[in-house]
């Protein structure tokens, strides 16, 4: 069993779904793509984009000005090896 998750572990996650929200929002698609791995996989309700060059056009050329997300209710579960991240994701339209 790997250690539990510390206090700056928990940080480091809030913080990284606060970039999340932030560069998708602000349509910085360097900073969007910087949030997952090299071969990470964004799912969507309409879409799935692989890898950090695709990740990074997609949010760069999303249309301006469409939505504003808000995470909450963050629930963080497991190790320091491995955790699961629970939330709810308000997205407000801006047009």
């Amino acid at each position: 069993m790997s250690d539990a998750l510390s206090a700056a572990d928990r940080l480091d996650i809030l913080e990284l779904l606060a970039r999340y929200a932030w560069a998708f929002d602000t349509r910085d698609g360097d900073a969007y793509a910087e949030v997952f791995t090299e071969d990470g996989v964004m799912e969507g309700p309409r879409s799935t984009i692989s890898g950090r060059a695709d990740l990074r056009t997609w949010a760069a050329d999303f249309p301006p000005d469409v939505l504003q997300h808000r995470v909450t209710n963050t629930v963080i579960d497991g190790d320091a090896a491995e955790a699961q991240v629970r939330s709810y994701l308000v997205a407000t339209s801006v047009e």
